[in-house]
């Protein structure tokens, strides 16, 4: 193709006239942007392809969301938070529900336990507060919120069951009195209403012949404690268990019954057994025809203070369990939510 030169201009096109050379109304202009852009709008309409015009505000608002999705996704300072926490609430809990705090006080504890409440309740305000900010995540503070109120509730009722089977033993026993050699057939069960611990005189016994057992659901079962060779007249010292008997005829085999050596009780303080135990003393009481006035229950045991500490072990293994338990069930929550969140 061959290219026709214009007056005053060199012999290709798109370039300047010589220097010094005269200007010349047919002298073709550079092309700048805006003739640039507005050849590419109009070669689109003839094409019919739409070209989009990006400004500077458009690209500032696309950037700024792409930065606003990299905060919503929580942090690692977030997860850990919300780790650690409701293990904190959770154990705090338990220890309220279960140690001497609540035995000396229930309503100091009560109400240390109500404000403890309030923390989940906080974080549930926080959350549905930071959903109405359109640039903040509020689902690290909402997970937040979930384990809390979780921890507080299962704080609580873990440590209500704790503080009824172990610890309220403990503490009841550890505030009676202690009464070392004890003649079963010279006193009567009156006279030890504070007892929380007796030691017997040696050759003191288990009346097997004279037990009975009262069934309702589990087997209730009581022996007499007797003294060595001595006519007895009252039957107020009783030894007790649970299912080691048949009930239907004298065959008492609970705790150290056949432990020649054993000659101590510890006190039952469990008001609930205690009336089942009353109708198997009753039972005993009429078919054997004793004389029963005020009937005490003993575990019979050799060594009741070890018995006595493990009340108290189990109460701590309560907690320390439970815990780690606890943690391991928060572990997984966090780690299926963390993944979730992700993915949002």
């Amino acid at each position: 193709m061959a290219y026709t030169a214009f007056p005053g201009t060199s012999t290709f096109p798109g370039t300047y006239p010589a220097y010094g050379s005269a200007p010349s109304a047919n002298v073709r202009k550079p092309i700048f942007e805006e003739d640039l852009i507005r050849s590419i709008k109009e070669a689109s309409k003839k094409t019919m392809l739409p070209v989009k015009e990006v400004s500077l505000e458009e690209n500032v608002h696309i950037l700024g969301k792409k930065e606003a999705a990299v905060k919503k996704r929580p942090t690692i300072v977030a997860l850990v938070g919300c780790l650690v926490v409701p293990l904190l609430i959770f154990i705090v809990m338990i220890w309220l529900r279960s140690f001497e705090l609540r035995y000396k006080s229930e309503t100091v504890t009560n109400m240390m336990c109500c404000m403890l409440l309030f923390s989940p309740l906080v974080f549930a305000a926080l959350a549905i507060d930071l959903a109405k900010r359109s640039e903040s995540d509020p689902k690290p503070m909402a997970l937040l919120a979930g384990m809390s109120l979780l921890a507080w509730l299962f704080g609580f009722y873990l440590g209500c069951q704790n503080f009824e089977r172990n610890m309220r033993p403990f503490y009841d026993i550890a505030e009676m009195n202690v009464y070392p050699s004890v003649e079963p057939s010279r006193y009567g069960g009156q006279q030890f209403l504070d007892a929380g611990l007796i030691t017997f005189t040696p050759g003191s016994r288990l009346d097997v012949r004279h037990s009975a057992g009262f069934r309702e659901k589990d087997v209730y079962c009581a022996a007499p404690i007797v003294s060595k060779n001595a006519t007895q007249k009252t039957f107020d010292f009783w030894a007790i268990g649970m299912n080691c008997c048949s009930g239907h005829r004298p065959d008492f085999h609970c705790g150290e019954y056949s432990n020649p050596s054993a000659s101590k009780g510890l006190r039952l303080v469990d008001d609930d057994k205690s009336s089942y135990f009353r109708l198997a003393v009753k039972k005993a009481q009429v078919e054997f025809n004793l004389n029963v006035s005020h009937p005490i229950f003993f575990h019979w045991l050799s060594h009741p203070e070890i018995e006595l500490s493990t009340y108290e072990d189990d109460g701590w293994k309560v907690l320390v369990t439970s815990a780690c338990c606890f943690f391991c069930l928060e572990l997984f929550v966090i780690v299926i939510a963390a993944v979730a969140f992700s993915k949002m």
